[in-house]
Protein backbone atom coordinates (compact mmCIF):
# COMPACT_ATOMS: atom_id res chain seq x y z
CA UNK A 1 0.00 0.00 0.00
CA UNK A 2 1.45 3.36 -0.94
CA UNK A 3 1.35 6.51 1.20
CA UNK A 4 -1.68 7.99 -0.59
CA UNK A 5 -3.77 4.87 0.13
CA UNK A 6 -2.90 5.09 3.82
CA UNK A 7 -4.16 8.67 3.98
CA UNK A 8 -7.48 7.94 2.21
CA UNK A 9 -10.47 6.36 3.92
CA UNK A 10 -13.28 4.43 2.21
CA UNK A 11 -16.88 5.53 2.73
CA UNK A 12 -19.72 3.22 1.69
CA UNK A 13 -23.38 4.12 1.30
CA UNK A 14 -26.64 2.85 -0.17
CA UNK A 15 -29.25 4.68 -2.25
CA UNK A 16 -32.28 3.67 -4.26
CA UNK A 17 -31.51 2.33 -7.75
CA UNK A 18 -33.41 5.25 -9.33
CA UNK A 19 -31.25 7.75 -7.47
CA UNK A 20 -28.04 6.06 -8.60
CA UNK A 21 -29.31 5.89 -12.19
CA UNK A 22 -30.09 9.62 -12.08
CA UNK A 23 -26.60 10.36 -10.75
CA UNK A 24 -24.96 8.13 -13.38
CA UNK A 25 -26.90 9.92 -16.10
CA UNK A 26 -25.77 13.28 -14.71
CA UNK A 27 -22.13 12.17 -14.71
CA UNK A 28 -22.52 10.87 -18.30
CA UNK A 29 -23.81 14.30 -19.37
CA UNK A 30 -21.40 16.33 -17.27
CA UNK A 31 -18.30 18.03 -18.59
CA UNK A 32 -17.10 18.53 -15.02
CA UNK A 33 -17.40 15.01 -13.58
CA UNK A 34 -15.99 11.77 -14.93
CA UNK A 35 -16.93 9.56 -11.98
CA UNK A 36 -19.85 9.23 -9.62
CA UNK A 37 -17.42 9.41 -6.70
CA UNK A 38 -16.18 12.80 -7.95
CA UNK A 39 -19.74 14.11 -8.14
CA UNK A 40 -20.51 12.90 -4.62
CA UNK A 41 -17.28 14.33 -3.18
CA UNK A 42 -18.12 17.67 -4.78
CA UNK A 43 -21.69 17.61 -3.43
CA UNK A 44 -20.52 16.83 0.10
CA UNK A 45 -17.87 19.57 -0.07
CA UNK A 46 -20.47 22.06 -1.36
CA UNK A 47 -22.79 21.16 1.53
CA UNK A 48 -20.00 21.59 4.07
CA UNK A 49 -18.98 24.92 2.55
CA UNK A 50 -22.59 26.13 2.56
CA UNK A 51 -22.96 25.00 6.17
CA UNK A 52 -19.76 26.82 7.14
CA UNK A 53 -21.01 29.95 5.38
CA UNK A 54 -24.36 29.80 7.20
CA UNK A 55 -22.63 29.15 10.53
CA UNK A 56 -20.31 32.12 10.09
CA UNK A 57 -23.24 34.55 10.08
CA UNK A 58 -23.76 33.84 13.80
CA UNK A 59 -27.38 32.68 13.40
CA UNK A 60 -29.03 32.10 16.77
CA UNK A 61 -32.51 31.46 18.03
CA UNK A 62 -34.33 34.10 20.05
CA UNK A 63 -32.97 32.55 23.25
CA UNK A 64 -29.36 33.02 22.02
CA UNK A 65 -28.68 29.35 21.27
CA UNK A 66 -27.91 27.77 17.93
CA UNK A 67 -30.87 26.10 16.29
CA UNK A 68 -30.20 22.37 16.80
CA UNK A 69 -32.84 21.52 14.19
CA UNK A 70 -30.57 23.07 11.54
CA UNK A 71 -27.70 20.91 12.71
CA UNK A 72 -29.88 17.80 12.76
CA UNK A 73 -31.14 18.56 9.27
CA UNK A 74 -27.62 19.15 7.94
CA UNK A 75 -26.33 16.03 9.68
CA UNK A 76 -29.11 13.94 8.15
CA UNK A 77 -28.36 15.38 4.71
CA UNK A 78 -24.64 14.61 5.05
CA UNK A 79 -25.41 11.15 6.40
CA UNK A 80 -27.64 10.53 3.38
CA UNK A 81 -24.87 11.66 1.04
CA UNK A 82 -22.42 9.34 2.77
CA UNK A 83 -24.83 6.43 2.36
CA UNK A 84 -25.02 7.23 -1.35
CA UNK A 85 -21.22 7.29 -1.58
CA UNK A 86 -21.12 3.88 0.09
CA UNK A 87 -23.49 2.41 -2.49
CA UNK A 88 -21.49 3.96 -5.28
CA UNK A 89 -18.30 2.38 -4.02
CA UNK A 90 -20.01 -0.98 -3.55
CA UNK A 91 -21.38 -0.82 -7.09
CA UNK A 92 -17.85 -0.50 -8.43
CA UNK A 93 -17.40 -4.13 -7.44
CA UNK A 94 -20.70 -5.32 -8.88
CA UNK A 95 -20.43 -3.44 -12.19
CA UNK A 96 -17.57 -5.63 -13.46
CA UNK A 97 -19.02 -8.79 -15.00
CA UNK A 98 -17.79 -12.06 -13.46
CA UNK A 99 -16.11 -14.71 -15.59
CA UNK A 100 -17.55 -18.20 -16.00
CA UNK A 101 -16.10 -19.25 -12.64
CA UNK A 102 -18.06 -16.39 -11.08
CA UNK A 103 -15.36 -15.18 -8.73
CA UNK A 104 -12.91 -13.16 -10.83
CA UNK A 105 -13.72 -10.08 -12.91
CA UNK A 106 -13.26 -10.61 -16.61
CA UNK A 107 -11.65 -8.12 -18.96
CA UNK A 108 -13.85 -5.42 -20.42
CA UNK A 109 -15.98 -6.73 -23.33
CA UNK A 110 -14.08 -4.62 -25.87
CA UNK A 111 -14.86 -6.74 -28.93
CA UNK A 112 -18.62 -6.80 -28.24
CA UNK A 113 -18.81 -3.08 -27.52
CA UNK A 114 -16.71 -2.17 -30.56
CA UNK A 115 -18.85 -4.36 -32.83
CA UNK A 116 -22.02 -2.73 -31.45
CA UNK A 117 -20.86 0.71 -32.62
CA UNK A 118 -22.36 1.69 -36.01
CA UNK A 119 -20.00 0.96 -38.91
CA UNK A 120 -21.00 4.18 -40.72
CA UNK A 121 -19.33 6.38 -38.09
CA UNK A 122 -22.66 7.50 -36.60
CA UNK A 123 -22.38 8.66 -32.98
CA UNK A 124 -24.23 6.86 -30.18
CA UNK A 125 -24.35 7.17 -26.41
CA UNK A 126 -23.23 4.46 -24.00
CA UNK A 127 -26.88 4.14 -22.93
CA UNK A 128 -27.90 3.37 -26.51
CA UNK A 129 -25.24 0.67 -26.71
CA UNK A 130 -26.42 -0.72 -23.36
CA UNK A 131 -29.86 -1.33 -24.88
CA UNK A 132 -28.22 -3.57 -27.48
CA UNK A 133 -25.74 -5.30 -25.16
CA UNK A 134 -26.25 -7.25 -21.96
CA UNK A 135 -24.09 -4.94 -19.82
CA UNK A 136 -24.70 -1.98 -17.51
CA UNK A 137 -24.06 1.51 -18.88
CA UNK A 138 -21.06 1.93 -16.58
CA UNK A 139 -19.41 -1.19 -18.04
CA UNK A 140 -20.05 0.01 -21.60
CA UNK A 141 -18.69 3.48 -20.76
CA UNK A 142 -15.58 2.06 -19.08
CA UNK A 143 -15.04 -0.35 -21.98
CA UNK A 144 -15.23 2.49 -24.51
CA UNK A 145 -12.69 4.37 -22.41
CA UNK A 146 -10.37 1.35 -22.48
CA UNK A 147 -10.72 1.04 -26.27
CA UNK A 148 -9.93 4.74 -26.72
CA UNK A 149 -6.95 4.46 -24.36
CA UNK A 150 -5.51 1.50 -26.28
CA UNK A 151 -6.19 2.62 -29.84
CA UNK A 152 -7.63 5.35 -32.03
CA UNK A 153 -10.44 3.14 -33.34
CA UNK A 154 -13.11 4.88 -31.24
CA UNK A 155 -13.58 8.58 -30.64
CA UNK A 156 -15.83 10.51 -28.30
CA UNK A 157 -17.21 14.02 -28.22
CA UNK A 158 -19.62 16.09 -26.18
CA UNK A 159 -22.84 17.07 -27.93
CA UNK A 160 -25.25 19.12 -25.86
CA UNK A 161 -23.62 17.95 -22.65
CA UNK A 162 -23.89 14.26 -23.62
CA UNK A 163 -20.88 12.09 -24.48
CA UNK A 164 -21.30 10.23 -27.75
CA UNK A 165 -19.00 7.60 -29.26
CA UNK A 166 -18.29 6.54 -32.82
CA UNK A 167 -15.95 4.29 -34.78
CA UNK A 168 -13.08 6.08 -36.42
CA UNK A 169 -13.86 5.97 -40.17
Amino acid sequence: MDDSDQERKRVNLRVEADTKDKWDAYVDKSDEYTTLSGLIRSAVNAEITATDDRDSDGSRDDDGTSDSRDYDERFNKIESLLEEVQQSVESQYTDVPPNDAGNEPQPYPEKEVFQALPDDGAAVTASQLTEELDYKTSIVTNTLGEIMRKSESVESEQIGGVTVYSKEV
